[in-house]
């Protein structure tokens, strides 16, 4: 009898060691994806595919909003949001702008030559 058991208690501690290991498993590369930064990355791109899944709806079919609903900015406000988060390397926020955008982004050199013109039609400051 006490063999028995020792035997079946055993076999019980395999098993919580081994249904535990996925578990620590998963505490250590979480621990290691958070200390070098890129655990929060991930998490980002997972809320820029969401959100860019949900927001590209077509029609209205509770998703997202028409596209004639949406209340459009100017062509080069649109424009330097998105070449700023471009050159910021924000990659996937640039992404979920412009799908939420009705406004697609001037080509830079056509943004440069437009806000040049405009800079330059400004009056001078007078006192």
């Amino acid at each position: 009898r006490g063999g028995l058991g020792g035997e079946g208690g055993r076999a019980r501690s395999v098993r919580q060691r081994a249904m535990s290991a996925p578990v620590d498993i998963k505490g250590d590369v979480v621990h290691r994806l958070e200390a070098d930064g890129a655990l929060s990355h991930i998490r980002t791109q997972i809320r820029a595919t969401v959100y860019r899944a949900l927001l590209s709806g077509d029609g209205d079919n509770g998703y997202g909003a028409p596209a004639e609903r949406l209340r459009a900015a100017p062509p080069q406000l649109v424009s330097v949001v998105a070449d700023f988060l471009q050159r910021s390397d924000l990659d996937s926020t640039r992404d979920v702008f412009l799908c939420e955008s009705s406004e697609r982004p001037l080509p830079r050199d056509e943004l440069l030559r437009g806000l040049r013109g405009r800079l330059c039609e400004r009056p001078a400051h007078q006192p």
